[in-house]
């Protein structure tokens, strides 16, 4: 028994060194490399990871991304969707060796977000299916595959900043939207898209739920903003950025008008 006890710790210091060896012997920038790759053939954009990226096993699977930058679509005003200062991953080192990975926590810290719907329709959110011949073959003899859906237990954005962009005749319009702490909970999807959120700033407070699927998201929340309280339900359509719903505002809606000076 003490002779079985010895080998099981001895074995155990060992596989506890080789998880914290091991990821100094991964050629982490290849892998930057075949993920920029990947994000082209998939959606047709430039994905750019001009910081440092680390691994590390223990006590979960975490991988770090610093200076991130993804593409946005010819012609915006921006050059970039989005890009982020750092974004962590890590996954349960239990799902990794059951192959039935959860995403445990994803962080994005101090994001830009630059939103544009240009003037012949097209906006910057809007990816293809695929761009490319063997990326079409693939989702083509993979359609079960596809099917499976993506789980996050939580997903954190925090100072995030982001610019809604719509051209028009006369110019274009910015908005600016700035969030200190976003958290989404039991993210699923993107098939049938599932989540809770909450979010804060110093001028309101959400909360809320989302469901929805290809062609439209339904949105039920409720707001504390500046003294006033707010409901809202209804649906969202992701291609024209147009919510259809209700409101119901306990309050006078004098704070809420100077934020949007076209509500009535």
């Amino acid at each position: 028994m003490k002779k079985f006890l010895k080998y099981s710790g001895l074995l155990l210091i060992c596989c506890l060194v080789l998880l914290l060896i091991i990821p100094l012997f991964i050629p982490l920038d290849k892998y930057k490399v075949i993920a920029s790759q990947k994000i082209k053939e998939t959606i047709g954009r430039e994905l750019e990871i001009n910081g440092p990226m680390s691994l590390s096993l223990l006590p979960n699977p975490e991988i770090k991304l610093k200076d991130v930058k993804l593409s946005s679509v010819p012609g915006a005003k921006y050059p970039c969707l989005f890009e982020a200062k750092e974004v962590t991953a890590s996954v349960t080192l239990f799902s990794l060796l059951t192959g039935n990975i959860v995403i445990s926590e994803v962080e994005v810290n101090q994001p830009v977000i630059n939103l544009e719907q240009l003037a012949n329709g097209s906006t910057s959110w809007d990816f293809p299916k695929s761009v490319s011949p063997e990326a079409n073959s693939k989702r083509e003899s993979s359609k079960i595959e596809e099917k499976s859906e993506l789980y996050i237990h939580s997903f954190k954005i925090l100072e995030a900043k982001i610019n809604y962009i719509k051209e028009i005749n006369t110019g274009s319009e910015l908005k600016v939207f700035e969030i200190d702490n976003l958290q989404i909970k039991n993210f699923r999807g993107p098939n049938n898209l599932t989540c809770e959120f909450y979010s804060t700033n110093k001028d309101y407070n959400i909360k809320g739920d989302i469901k929805g699927n290809n062609e439209t998201i339904a949105l039920k929340a409720s707001v504390n903003f500046l003294k006033e309280e707010i409901y809202l339900s209804g649906n969202f359509d992701p291609k024209t950025a147009n919510f259809i719903g209700k409101l119901q505002l306990e309050g006078n809606a004098k704070n809420l008008k100077n934020f949007i000076p076209g509500l009535n």
